[in-house]
């Protein structure tokens, strides 16, 4: 195993078992620019500060929108 130090350089340097960790966001992005339907970008920590409406973004994106009644019942909240 390696130590974080030496994890740190070579993430740093694109060697992983994922390959340019830069280079495959970058691809994710070009892509999204593409079509915007099949990719769905979400922060941590933006999610973690208010999720509310990001898991109703999420809910949305794959195809199971909350009905009025739900989020009226705390349904949303409750997930």
């Amino acid at each position: 195993l390696n130590s974080l130090e030496e994890s740190f350089d070579m993430f740093c340097r694109g060697l992983s078992d994922y390959g340019p960790y830069l280079e495959h966001v970058l691809l994710y992005w070009k892509a999204y620019q593409e079509n915007t339907e099949q990719i769905l970008f979400l922060k941590y920590e933006t999610m973690r500060a208010n999720p509310l409406p990001y898991l109703k973004r999420l809910a949305e994106f794959m195809g199971y929108r909350f009905t009025r009644e739900e989020e009226k019942e705390g349904v949303v909240e409750n997930v």
